[in-house]
């Protein structure tokens, strides 16, 4: 998993693969590469509300929320179509990952839901 994260951190051409798909509703996100491991937090662990104050692991375990993040205003519905983007790159590019999602869902969320 580590590897995966290091991918979404330190490789801007991972970033902007993951950007272009991206509905339009993001595309003014003020902070990428944290929205991106917000989404990848969600795919791997499953979701989290976009108001929910939550620790980010991969962010330095800093409490806060996605909209903070994302600098925007967004409903959970968009979110979820936003991880979708991740969930998909994750799937098609990486040897699956142990995590919860996996456990629980069989796959990563949202491409099955809870």
């Amino acid at each position: 998993m580590e590897e995966l994260i290091k991918s979404f951190i330190d490789d801007n051409k991972v970033l902007e693969k993951v950007l272009a798909g991206l509905p339009v509703e993001f595309k003014d996100i003020q902070n990428k590469k944290e929205g991106v491991l917000c989404a990848l937090h969600c795919v791997l662990n499953g979701p989290v509300g976009v108001n929910k104050m939550t620790n980010f692991p991969m962010m330095g375990n800093n409490k806060t929320n996605i909209k903070t993040v994302l600098g925007l205003s967004v409903s959970n519905k968009s979110w979820k179509g936003f991880c979708l983007v991740v969930a998909q790159f994750v799937k098609a590019n990486h040897a699956p990952i142990s995590c919860n999602s996996l456990r629980r869902l069989g796959d990563y969320w949202p491409i099955k839901d809870w």
